[in-house]
């Protein structure tokens, strides 16, 4: 009955951050090569990430069968950021405190996630800075 339930609230989430997604004007460009905007899912059902061209960012994972909704923006490109031992991110994430530098690379017909370094507030929690893989959804 929980798992029910919890696939329910988070597909509930998912189509309402889609709508909201679609409602932007996109106009604005965050890089000539917009190869990460879209609508994404984690083959495990616990993270949404939609990245819109124009760099705003909408996302929601799962934590302690909780669902958290977050919304900020991204910048994307070859070096736009890194660390000393893990070497460069191509994708970076800014919402509510956090900030999350990412290597996104397709694997086949899925986006694997790598955590290059984070900063963020909710310590244990890990939100949208997670290893996971992604398939597009639109």
């Amino acid at each position: 009955m929980r798992t029910c339930i919890k696939s329910s609230l988070l597909i509930i989430l998912f189509s309402f951050l889609v709508t909201s997604a679609l409602a932007r004007d996109n106009s604005a460009s965050v890089d000539k090569d917009d190869h990460f905007a879209g609508t994404y899912k984690s083959v495990d059902n616990k993270f949404i990430h939609i990245f819109a061209p124009s760099g705003d960012y909408e996302g929601a994972y799962e934590y302690s069968n909780k669902v958290r909704q977050v919304s900020g923006a991204y910048k994307q490109g070859q070096g736009v950021c890194s660390t000393e031992n893990r070497g460069a991110g191509n994708v970076m994430l800014f919402y509510d405190k956090e900030q999350c530098c990412l290597r996104l690379e397709r694997i086949s017909n899925k986006l694997v996630v790598t955590v290059i370094g984070y900063s963020y507030t909710n310590l244990g929690e890990g939100g949208m800075c997670q290893n996971h893989v992604l398939v597009k959804t639109n």
